[in-house]
């Protein structure tokens, strides 16, 4: 018995130990320190990546370490980056947090064209993770909000950038009253 404890300890100890890099990666969330915290939890993966075995043993760490690094991207607004890591393997927040750095991108781009191709891309990653992940409503308000401003880009396609998110709004009829003001 005393052996097994001691083994079951040391184990312990191990798994703590390999898992300091996502602890620490909380803490530095926590501390508003994002930079820190993407290091670390790069670091956490690179761990798991050298050893795949634990990839499949901790899958819910392996997630953790890969769900923060998409999400402090897209805070830090390294889009280019967040895209590139979304060519991992398919898991819907990967694909979500793609989604949203493509239709960040497509709000900032000037010409038409590639503007409906960066929110084409985006509806796609949108999509991929309502096949993965059917129940997500941020997942889905997305994806409709991405396909009504693509449907209104092809009729204005001149919008400029800082009115992409006003096409969206209900245009009053003609004749109608006008709305009155809340508030």
């Amino acid at each position: 018995m005393v052996v097994l404890a001691f083994l079951c300890g040391g184990a312990l100890l191990a798994a703590a130990a390999w898992m300091r890099p996502l602890a620490e990666g909380e803490q530095a969330i926590r501390e508003g320190r994002l930079e820190l915290a993407l290091e670390r939890f790069a670091a956490a993966e690179a761990r798991f990546d050298r050893l795949p075995a634990s990839r499949r043993a901790l899958r819910s760490a392996y997630a953790v370490s890969q769900d923060n690094q998409l999400w402090l991207l897209y805070r830090l607004e390294r889009y280019d980056a967040l895209i590139e890591k979304g060519a991992s393997p398919p898991r819907a927040p990967i694909h979500f947090w793609a989604g949203c750095a493509l239709f960040a991108k497509s709000r900032a781009e000037e010409e038409p064209e590639a503007r409906l191709g960066w929110l084409r891309r985006a509806g796609d990653e949108f999509r991929k993770a309502l096949e993965l992940d059917p129940d997500d409503w941020d997942t889905k308000f997305n994806y409709e909000l991405t396909q009504r401003l693509l449907a209104e880009l092809r009729r204005q396609p001149k919008a400029p950038p800082a009115q992409l998110l006003q096409l969206l709004r209900p245009r009053p009829k003609e004749g109608a009253p006008a709305p009155r003001r809340a508030g």
